[in-house]
């Protein structure tokens, strides 16, 4: 009886929950799955924050540019020129999963800089997932920690 109880506490030791999940997140299809969600998803798509609030909506001249170029003009998406959407990353800290990405940029022609999380910082996270978004991860997760379970118990 001893040696199983030795063998369960070893168990509960390396199955973290952080562990597990950090593994996971590491995990570069699963990192891309997620951003994607956030970019195309959130963002382009649906144009809203965590909170599911609209960004907000293009001036009349820019939402006539952006009909002529044939993208999304119904509200602002963040993907002028797809910089902002491209620094986003994970960030897999000891205690933590980050989601960041560079919100500061330069109009080349004004010179300007505008910092994005500060512009649309009204509406909430724009990095965050919506509760609808939330349930898919957690949906995705739950097998992929159960294979993770799996490699530690066969181990």
């Amino acid at each position: 009886m001893e040696a199983i109880l030795i063998e369960v506490n070893k168990l509960q030791k390396s199955l973290a929950i952080n562990t597990l999940l950090r593994e996971i997140f590491a995990d570069k299809d699963f990192q891309l799955w997620l951003l994607d969600i956030i970019r195309y998803e959130q963002l382009y798509k649906e144009g809203v924050s965590e909170e599911n609030i609209i960004i907000g909506y293009y001036h009349p001249y820019t939402k006539e540019l952006k009909e002529a170029k044939g993208v999304i003009s119904s509200h602002i998406t963040l993907r002028d020129t797809g910089a902002f959407y491209e620094s986003m990353r994970v960030i897999i800290n000891n205690n933590n999963i980050v989601i960041d990405a560079d919100g500061v940029k330069n109009d080349p022609i004004t010179g300007e800089t505008t910092d994005l999380f500060k512009k649309y910082g009204d509406v909430g996270n724009l990095l965050g997932l919506t509760p609808q978004h939330w349930d898919e991860m957690i949906d995705k997760l739950t097998p992929a920690i159960i294979e993770q379970l799996w490699k530690y118990i066969e181990a």
